[in-house]
Order: structure tokens, then C-alpha cells, then sequence
């Protein structure tokens, strides 16, 4: 429901707004070394309601033991070698530890209510360093799952 000035607001669209499901898992250590095997880094269990669209949001930091490698980073629901439901390359043009921040979005309508695992990937693509995934509990990586379809 949107609010605009003057609108009133009913003790029942906050109770709608109270309940959006929301699972999220926090990663604060760093991945082991990565290459061309694709690797699952987070996961999290989500309970679903058929039919209802869910975001999902994966935040890290993603570094090369070797300049100008690329990675790809994806959002899978159930396990790796699931399709993508979404992808994106990352360029990494120098070696840090600090590494690259990358932030990617997919959305995903449940089928059946229930729980379902969605986990983030990373695979080097193009290159010869290790792919790791920098976390710590000071600058951790974040996968999240939110529903977004109103309720009604």
C-alpha cells in the first residue's frame, strides 16, 4: 500500500508490512581460493509462499591473486549447476586484499510453498589467479532474500 500526506493508515497495513519474510546469512571470513570450478560462497534457507516474487541480493568483495582476471558471480536457487538466476562478470584489474565490491540483484517466483535454498557463486572466467571472496566481521559479504510481492 502506498501512503500519501493526509492518507490514514489502518493497524491492518502495518500487520501486512510486519510480515514480509526476510532470510539473510552473514559471511565474515574470507573464501578459500577459487578457479574454474564454480563454488558456492552463501547460502541461505528461505520459507516461500507459492506464487509470490522474491528479491535476492548478494554483496562482496571479490580479488585475484593475478591482475586483469575476470569472475563471474552468480545467484542460484537449490545448489550449484542450478541455472543462474542472474550473473555478472568482474573485472579485476590489479591484486588487493581490500578487493572489488560487487552487488547483484534476481528475482524469483516460488513455485510451491516451503523452504527453498538460494547460495551465491563465484568461478574465475577468464585468467590464471585464484578467485577469493574477502569478508570479515568488519567488512562482511551479505545474501539476502526478501519477498516483494505485496501481500494481500
Amino acid at each position: 500500500m502506498a501512503v500519501t500526506g493526509g492518507n490514514p493508515i489502518y493497524a491492518s497495513d502495518l500487520n501486512l508490512a510486519a510480515a514480509v519474510s526476510f532470510a539473510s546469512t552473514v559471511v565474515t571470513a574470507n573464501s578459500g581460493s577459487i578457479t574454474t570450478t564454480t563454488t558456492s560462497v552463501a547460502s541461505l534457507t528461505a520459507s516461500l509462499t507459492n506464487g509470490a516474487v522474491y528479491g535476492l541480493w548478494f554483496y562482496g568483495r571479490i580479488s585475484s591473486s593475478v591482475a586483469a582476471d575476470i569472475a563471474y558471480v552468480r545467484i542460484h536457487p537449490t545448489s550449484v549447476g542450478t541455472t543462474e538466476l542472474n550473473i555478472c562478470p568482474v573485472y579485476i584489474p590489479t591484486t588487493t586484499t581490500a578487493g572489488y565490491g560487487i552487488a547483484l540483484y534476481a528475482e524469483y517466483t516460488a513455485s510451491a510453498t516451503g523452504s527453498l535454498t538460494f547460495l551465491a557463486s563465484l568461478q574465475r572466467n577468464t585468467g590464471t589467479g585464484n578467485i577469493i571472496l574477502r569478508a570479515s566481521s568488519a567488512g562482511p559479504a551479505y545474501l539476502t532474500c526478501r519477498r516483494i510481492t505485496p501481500y494481500s
